[in-house]
């Protein structure tokens, strides 16, 4: 089955911390399985989990933009 192979997809996205490809390669899972408590848990930790690190990957990289600023000596 497709759902099968899909579910042990997004598992593995996971697992290497892809949240944001966990989270695309679960739709067909959450499609096939709407009443799964187990599914839709997942999926709401998966989502919060790509949100998280998108938002740290931006504060990273503008900190690192500002640091370059900020750390300079003074003249």
């Amino acid at each position: 089955k497709n759902e099968d192979f899909a579910t042990f997809h997004f598992i593995a996205l996971f697992d290497r911390g892809d949240y944001s490809g966990a989270v695309q390669r679960m739709g067909p899972v959450v499609q096939a399985s709407p009443n799964s408590m187990f599914i839709r848990q997942a999926f709401s930790e998966m989502r919060r989990r790509a949100t998280t690190t998108a938002t740290d990957k931006a504060k990273d990289k503008l900190k690192s933009g500002l640091g370059g600023l900020i750390k300079r000596p003074p003249l």
